[in-house]
């Protein structure tokens, strides 16, 4: 998948799982970043990545996906939407 493509969805995605349509997000937003982004956010953002994007999170890449870049990486390398 195209990165930007994948990049417009996923910040769109955020946007919508945090409540808030101001959240300016690029690949460099982490946890650390963006207000919001919780342990309780996390767990719906993975559920919510996987089902936008036709895939699912290994164990292994959890600690990637604190950062928008990290998701990222595993969305342009295996989404099938």
């Amino acid at each position: 998948m195209d990165r930007n493509l994948a990049l417009t969805r996923l910040a769109a995605l955020l946007r919508e799982v945090m409540d808030d349509e101001s959240l300016i997000i690029d690949e460099t937003s982490s946890v650390q970043q963006l207000e919001g982004w919780d342990s309780i956010a996390q767990v719906s953002i993975i559920a919510a990545t996987e089902t936008e994007f036709g895939l699912k999170i290994r164990l292994e890449e959890l600690p990637s996906t604190y950062h928008v870049k990290g998701l990222l990486d595993i969305i342009t390398a295996r989404a099938t939407k």
